[in-house]
């Protein structure tokens, strides 16, 4: 016993405590149903700084290499200007941020997922087919 409080007593807090302070932490992004979007609506540009200060050289190897061997890739000048658009695919957002998300959280039914590249804070929202329709800073 520590001061009056019993030990498991004690450990129950600190767990909900825990529990609370992740979910304070977690990115706020709209959680609203999954919108219904025309293909090519601009959600935002990428500053070529925020994607040269996390480019991973294997990403940015696999896009250049892609983008020469054929030259008729799907939107290849959006990507190369860092515009991102809604029906884009994950491997369109990886060459425009030129890395991997550090966190996805899956959206669960009827499905889709998110990816959030920190510390620049940018999130897009995929519906269940894989093509961006939600994104920005949060």
């Amino acid at each position: 016993m520590l001061g009056g409080v019993k030990i498991p007593c004690l450990l129950i807090v600190v767990a909900l405590a825990s529990t609370g302070c992740q979910w304070a932490l977690e990115p706020r992004v709209p959680i609203d149903a999954m919108p219904r979007v025309d293909e090519g609506q601009l959600l935002f540009i990428l500053p070529a700084e925020v994607a040269e200060a996390g480019s991973q050289r294997s990403v940015v190897e696999h896009r250049n290499a892609a983008l020469k061997r054929d030259q008729k890739v799907r939107k290849a000048e959006v990507i190369l200007r860092r515009h991102v658009v809604t029906g884009m695919t994950t491997l369109e957002l990886l060459w425009i941020f030129e890395s991997h998300p550090t966190r996805v959280r899956d959206q669960g039914p009827p499905a889709g997922h998110t990816w959030y590249w920190e510390p620049s804070r940018y999130w897009v929202r995929f519906d269940e087919m894989g093509l961006a329709v939600q994104g920005g800073r949060y």
